[in-house]
Order: C-alpha cells, then structure tokens, then sequence
C-alpha cells in the first residue's frame, strides 16, 4: 500500500500503545553524523516506549509536535522501522511498523532482542515525565532545538547545495573551474551561516527558552498532557516565526548564487550591487580571492569586445544550477509551510480568542508570570474542546466561557454586519445608470455572506452551549434568544440590504426554534428515546476518540454502542409510529393521494433504522396492497362500451405518470380499452382526472420498485446465510491479491462495495467486516479513509480532499483557512464558517452549506464533488467516511453486483 501520509498514532489496548509509521517519503535528508548519537542500555529504557529515528518516546509523552520531529529523525538516520517495548510481555522489545493489534505487542508480534535497540545510534529521549532529554548531555532540551536551525550545513532546505559542496571536497587537488566553484560555495556558508542570526531570530530563541522553562516547571508538576500539549503548540508557532526569519535572512545569499551560476556575475559576493538586497543595506561582502576563468571565445564572439561581462561570463554546469533552484524552491516551501503556524490575530471569534492566549501564553512565559500563562493554557483547553468535543469535556467551564463571552461576541459580530446598510460598492453602481437590477442584487447577493458567516458561528456556539446544559435550562436560554430576534429585526437600516438583512434574521430565528424543538422532544421520557439519545452520544465518543488517535477509547465507546443496542433490541419499542407511518401510506394509495403515500414510505425508511422488523412487516404489507391496486387498475375502470367516435383514453393515454382513465381506460400501464370506448364523442377526463397525471398516484410501479428496495434493505432475509469470509475471499479473487497489498484506491472501493452490500443484506458479520476494514484502513493510513463528520450534509476533510485530488494542502490555523493549490492558477480557498470559495481571478463558487470544523475544515461533498470529482462516502460503521472519485465508485458498483450474484440462491 502506497502510504501517503502520517499514519495515525494508534492507542492499543489498556496499555494506550502508540502506533506511527513513516509517511510521506521525503526527498531530502540532514546529513547523519553518528558522533553525534549514542547507544543506551536497555534496562534504562522503560516499558511502553517506542523507538522512532532517533527518538525515545514514552507512550504517555506522545503528540503530534514530538512525532513530527520523531518521524524526522527517522528518514536522516535510515531507521525506518518502529520499535516498542511491551509492558504487556514484561519489557520485551517489539518490531510494530505494521502493527494493528494488541496481539503484535504481545503473543503474534515481531520480538526483537535488546542487543538489536542498544545498537541503534539514537539522541533524544522522552520519558514519562513528558519531557525530553539529550542523551549525549543528559539535559532537558525542548524539540524545537534538537536540531541546530542556524547550522545551514545540515539545513535539508539547502541540501542540494551541500551534496554540490561536498562532491569538491571528496575531490580535493581542485584547479580553475572546479576550485573556483568549491570556494563561491564555501564562501556562500561563511557569510550565510552568520546572517542566518538576527535580532528577530533572537527573540524567537528567547521565546522558545522561556516557554521550555514553564513545560518543564509544569511537566514537574503533573499538569494534564492537554495543557502540555498547548504549551509544545505555543513552541511550535514561535518556532515557525523563527524558520521563515532564517530562510527570509538567507535568500538573498542564495540568490547571490543562482545569479552567478546563472551566468548573471563574474566575480560572487564582491558585486557591490548585491548588498542593497541583504538585510544590512551598508554590508558588502568581500571579494573572492581570485576571479573566475575566463569564458573561452569562439568566433561568435570576436567582434562582441565591448561585452566584458559576456567574454568572462562564469561557466557552470547544469548540477549547479539545478541543485540552486532546488534549495531556492525548497526555502519557498518552508517559509509557505511555517506561515500557516504562526500566531495570528484571527478572523473568526473563535480563532482571535485563542490566537490571543497563545500570545499571552508566550509573553507571559517570557516574563516569568507563570499563573498568568498557566490562566492562558487552561482558556485554550476549553476552547479546543468547545471546537472539537461536540458534547463537552469540562461542561461548566465551557458553557460559561459560551454564554458569557463568545455567543455574545459573535452576536455583536453579526448585528454590526446587519446594521451595515449597502456597501459603498453598491451605492456606486446603483449611481451609473448602466449597471442591471440584476447586478445590484447579485451584490446584496454577495454582501450577506459575511453577515450569514458570522452567523454560522453564532449558531455553532449556541448549539455547543445547549448540548452542556440540562435541556430545560438549554429551552429557556433558547426562547431568551427566540425573544431576542424581534429586536434584531430593528437593526437593519432602511435601505436596499434591509430586505435581505431581515431574510437572513428569518433563518437565525427558525434554526433557534427548530433547535428548542429538537431538545423538547429528545425529553419525551421513553426508555427507548433515553437510551437512542445514550447511543448517539456515544457514537460521538467514538468519533472524538479517533480525532484524537484514543483506539483503546474508542473500543470503551464500542462496547457501550453495543450494550445500548442490546438494550434497544430488548426493550423492542413502542412500534405504533410504524403503524401510523403504514396507514398514512395506505390511506395514501386508497384516497389516489400521491403525496400521503410517498410521506408514508419516507416515514418507514427513516425508522427502518429503529424497528427494522416491525418496518420490514409494514413494507411487505404496503407492497402488497400496491400489487393489489395495479391489479385492480389493470383490469379497467369500466366495459368500454358505447358508440359514436369515442377517443378512447384521450390525452392521458400512456404508461406511468401519463396514463388517463378516460371512459374505459385503465390505470396500469396507461393502455386504453379498446378502439373505439368512450361516451359519445371522446368525452372523458382526458389528460387530467383519475389517476393520470394531475392529481392522482401515476406510476405505482415506480413506487413498488421503492418499496421492495426499502424491504430488502430492511429485512433479514439473508442474516445468516452470508459467510463474511467468503464474501472477503470473492472480493479479494475479483481484485487480485489481499487487501492489504492492494492501492488506497482499489481499498476504498473494496469497503465501499462490502457497505452496499451490508445494507442489502442487512447481515451483521458483513457490517462487522466493513468496520473491522475501514478501522484498519483508517489507521494505516489510506488516504481515501477518514472520521465522519455528523452534520446537516456528509462532508469530506479538506487535507483528505487534497491528497486524493492531488493538490497541495496550506492551513492557516490561526484563521483556520485552507488553500488547495496546484499551481497559481489552479486553487481554492476555504474559510471557517463560510459557504463562499475563492477560486483564481477573483473569482468566487458559492457552496450549498458553510464549511465546518474539526481539527481540520471540512467541505460539504456536493461542491466537492462538482469542482474536484470527489464525494463522500458515508459508511454503515456510523463514524468512517471514504473520500471516492468515479473510479472508485465505478469499481465499487461492478464489486458490489458480484457479491449480490454470488450470495443469491441458485
């Protein structure tokens, strides 16, 4: 499998084992130097800690920032293999690169002798006490210096540069040309390496000291691992300030150099003209000592002698230029990568608050007013959850922090988008008589959307806030903001934009109200409504769980989703909504009602799900009673009899929804009674009455073909008689080989097909299958497998989004945009809470619904399916979703039609 990214860091069992592999394969490497690594003695080494690069990691250590640098360390060493030592074998070592179960740390895994770990040259160690140390010094050391950023010998960014350099030195007795190409690169690193340092640089290593200092102060004292985390996050940001200041104070160096190997100078870092580029307008370099051979003359250039520079123009070859224009590329590339992580003042409510205590988290550390920062690290924890915990961690302090602050901030951010009146924009065309009506509204159009964004949030907030505190308490706030609509409705100026101010207001006003509905009727008091609303929140677990790489969790929430549906199972439920939907459907059919029936069968499809028998009996009756309507329509309405020049069935003539009853006519397939019925002159109902196509049922044999598709999906015709390995071996035999050597492609279509078929047959040891799959793709990281979001609409994750379209990915968390890049003029923006999508040349697609967040934004898949050829695939498991092109679905399909044949009875 083609592993495109970072697989997850899977908790296994009670023991939380962290799980990692290396991901996306890296072009360049640091230079590995052993001197600078040591050995340790295995008994030194505590259990449950994992070995990757040249990291030791305590499992309760474990997060992103220490496995980037971890996963680092791996590619420049070459230890591409991932170690654990198992608490759960009594401190044995374990190879678990590949490792999906608690069985590969203990009975079914890869043993490994000490003496294979106390050979490999390693560095840094984190231990349980969350904080890392320097094997070869003993001394804590935060991981945003294990690596020397100002040592540009060891820079991969100029790697290129480096192999070039040390392609001379392995040559050594080096004359003309190549002498002159070893000392400009030489000459490159002694005046590069020290401008690479500058006051802001300085300050940046300040910062990152200070900030290790209260980790440190607070890893000591036992502070959670979230607070930790934030602390290492803080790091992380200053940190990227700190990489684009040395890349930005190194360019002009590098440019320096890919003008003379570009033939551009003759003599390097004399040129005087260069010095305005560097950051010290009055700093010019000194002259080489000696100047380039001179550019041998061809007849070409015999009458050119005015051109010095062109006679002595410097030759070089194509691996100098080359390896220049890389690291050119390379430094854009980090400076691109690292602005997305610096601290920002943030668009959203939500991304200024907690771009505000992170810089009062820093300056505070820097200041030594520890009860300050710790004050910062614990409002940024709250935020975190209220972002990315649906149901709440710390519920009070996060229902306070909602209340009292962001819904009233992102209320005032939508009112002062309210009150705006037209934009000056606006008012100036509406001034030129050339502009449409049609372009005055397409900008009232377009103004709305900032206030319809601000509004997103304010609505986010508000659901965060009902779903932490009791429903009554939750009712009462909501008719408090009810209420507080009609004074909204005084904001608005009285202009052109009122109108659609007032609209937007409207809306505000019926999510609040559909919202207290929701509460009121999840308290009906049912055992049955307590214990589906238990279920959906533990579903909820579950995904939280994942985001957050929790399996061991994650398989907590999957017993408790198990033992709520036993309970469920048990206590069967009142059935009687069946009933109700099965008699609305029937009166439907009876009555020539063609909306009452199609009510009917949505009822039953949505509660399917809930009573899956009782609907499965409904639908067998109601498509019995369909068969008997046909048959009896078939038969004809009357004898046909009469004379004259009847017409017949008339205009309604016809199959389906076409079909007249005319004087003879039936309602079956729309066929007339013969050649000659009617009354008199052809006078019937024609093209509209009876069961034609105005007002009466049209094709019900349309609508049977519904209803024995709900059935088979319903019923359990077929539990039990599907053998899930045998459907996993047919899938396997079409596609050629195992799963799991198989593309990220074929893998999405293989799961996608075994989840149509789960549905069909609605048999659990092939819903027990998807789910076992989609799991193990998820962690190992296909990049077609992600976690659900649950919303009004399915969404895809815009980094899944991008990995499968092929296009580069940029986030900005402190705005929390996303750009799809490839190329400049090939990208889309999105941005937190808002339906628009800025594409090249200003211009902008509309979306049906605004995107949504969770530690990633993610897209509603009907843009994304239109604009990219991507949708999402919502699985049976109710939490994986897989990101699928038409490929992949095509396959699916043609998969999924095998399986059907293959199961179906001789």
């Amino acid at each position: 499998m083609n592993k495109k990214r970072k697989i997850s860091v899977i908790v296994i069992c009670a023991a939380i084992l962290a799980v990692v592999a290396v991901s996306v394969p890296m072009t360049l490497y640091a230079i590995f130097n052993e001197a600078e690594h040591t050995h340790v003695k295995d008994a030194d080494v505590e259990p449950g800690t994992l070995l990757i690069g040249t990291h030791l990691i305590h499992i309760q250590a474990m997060n992103d920032e220490i496995y980037k640098k971890a996963m680092d360390t791996a590619a420049d060493s070459g230890n591409d293999k991932i170690y654990y030592k198992s608490e759960l074998a009594g401190g044995q070592w374990y190879e678990i690169t590949s490792a999906t179960s608690v069985e590969d740390i203990t009975t079914g895994g890869v043993p490994v002798e000490a003496s294979v770990i106390e050979s490999i040259f390693l560095r840094w160690h984190t231990k349980s006490d969350k904080i890392t140390y320097d094997l070869m010094l003993g001394v804590p050391v935060s991981i945003f210096d294990t690596d020397d950023p100002y040592n540009l010998m060891k820079r991969v960014e100029l790697q290129p540069i480096r192999n070039q350099y040390d392609n001379y030195v392995e040559k050594g007795d080096l004359e003309d040309l190549d002498a002159y190409n070893y000392n400009f690169i030489k000459s490159f690193y002694d005046y590069a390496g020290p401008a690479a340092h500058s006051l802001e640089t300085d300050a940046c290593d300040a910062y990152i000291d200070a900030l290790q200092r209260f980790y440190e102060e607070q890893a000591s004292n036992e502070a959670p691992a979230g607070e930790l985390e934030f602390i290492l996050k803080a790091q992380a940001s200053v940190n990227a300030q700190r990489e684009i200041y040395i890349m930005n104070n190194v360019a002009p160096y590098v440019e320096i150099l890919s003008d003379a190997f570009n033939g551009k100078s003759r003599v390097g870092f004399r040129i005087p003209e260069y010095s305005i580029r560097l950051c010290d307008p009055s700093f010019i370099p000194p002259a080489i000592a000696f100047e380039p051979p001179p550019k041998e003359e061809s007849e070409d250039d015999e009458d050119d002698d005015d051109d010095d520079d062109e006679k002595f123009r410097y030759i070089t070859t194509d691996m100098l230029v080359t390896a220049v224009t890389s690291s050119t590329n390379n430094m854009s590339d980090t400076v691109n990568e690292n602005s997305s992580k610096v601290i920002g003042g943030g668009t959203t409510v939500l991304s200024t608050r907690q771009s505000e205590n992170m810089m009062k988290l820093t300056d505070s550390a820097l200041g030594g007013r520890y009860r300050e920062a710790e004050t910062a690290v614990k409002t940024l924890v709250i935020l975190d959850n209220i972002e990315n915990c649906p149901d709440g961690v710390d519920l009070k302090a996060e229902d306070d922090m909602l209340v009292s602050d962001l819904v009233p901030t992102s209320m005032k951010r939508y009112q002062e988008g309210l009150g705006a009146g037209t934009s000056a924009q606006y008012k100036k065309e509406a001034e030129n008589t050339n502009t449409t009506v049609a372009r005055l509204n397409k900008l009232l159009k377009n103004q709305i959307l900032g206030p319809n964004s601000e509004r997103g949030e304010l609505e986010f907030f508000i659901d965060s806030a009902t779903k932490r505190e009791d429903p009554q308490v939750a009712i009462d706030y909501l008719q408090t903001l009810i209420d507080g609509t009609e004074v909204l409705k005084t904001v608005p100026i009285d202009d052109e934009f009122r109108d659609i101010a007032l609209q937007s207001i409207k809306e505000y006003k019926e999510w609040l109200e559909k919202k207290k509905s929701e509460i009121i009727a999840s308290m009906g008091g049912s055992d049955l409504s307590d214990l589906l609303s238990e279920k959906e929140k533990a579903i909820l677990e579950k995904l939280t769980c994942l985001d957050n790489n929790d399996l061991n969790g994650s398989k907590k929430a999957d017993a408790k989703i198990a033992e709520l549906d036993a309970r469920i199972d048990a206590l069967g439920g009142d059935t009687s909504s069946v009933n109700d939907a099965l008699n609305g459907a029937l009166d439907g059919l009876n009555s020539d009602d063609m909306n009452s029936l199609k009510e009917g069968i949505d009822a039953l499809e949505a509660l399917s799900g809930l009573y899956p028998n009782a609907v499965t009996a409904a639908l067998g009756d109601l498509a019995e009673a369909i068969e008997t309507k046909m048959n009896a329509d078939n038969a004809g309405s009357g004898d046909g009899s009469g004379s004259g020049d009847g017409s017949g069935s008339g205009d309604g003539s016809g199959s389906g929804d076409g079909s007249g009853s005319g004087d003879g006519s039936g309602s079956g397939d729309g066929s007339g009674s013969g050649d000659g019925s009617g009354s008199g002159d052809g006078s019937g109902s024609g093209d509209g009455s009876g069961l034609g196509d105005g007002s009466g049922l049209g094709d019900l044999s349309g609508l049977l073909d519904d209803v024995l598709g709900l059935l088979a999906d319903t019923s359990n015709l077929l539990e039990g008689k599907v053998d899930a390995d045998a459907m996993l071996g047919l899938l396997e035999d079409l596609l050629g080989g195992s799963l799991s050597t198989l593309s990220d492609k074929a893998q999405a279509s293989a799961v996608i097909a075994l989840d149509m078929f789960a549905r069909f047959t609605n048999n659990k040891s092939i819903k027990d299958l998807v789910e076992e799959l989609a799991g193990a793709f998820l962690r190992q990281g296909n990049i077609c497998f992600y976690v659900q979001y649950k919303g009004v609409a399915e969404y895809i994750p815009l980094y899944t989004l991008s990995l499968c379209a092929g296009y580069r990915y940029l986030f900005d968390n402190s705005i929390h945009k996303v750009v799809l890049t490839r190329g400049d003029k090939d990208y889309y923006e999105f941005n937190q809470f808002s339906s628009e999508v800025l594409r090249p040349e200003d211009v902008v697609d509309e979306m049906a619904t605004q995107t949504v967040f969770r530690k990633d934004l993610f897209a509603e898949e009907t843009y994304c399916k239109s604009a990219l050829g991507w949708e999402a695939v919502y699985l049976i498991d109710n939490y994986t979703g897989i990101c699928a092109d038409d490929e992949i679905m095509q396959l699916a399909e043609e998969l999924y039609n095998k399986m059907v044949e293959a199961s179906l009875p001789a």
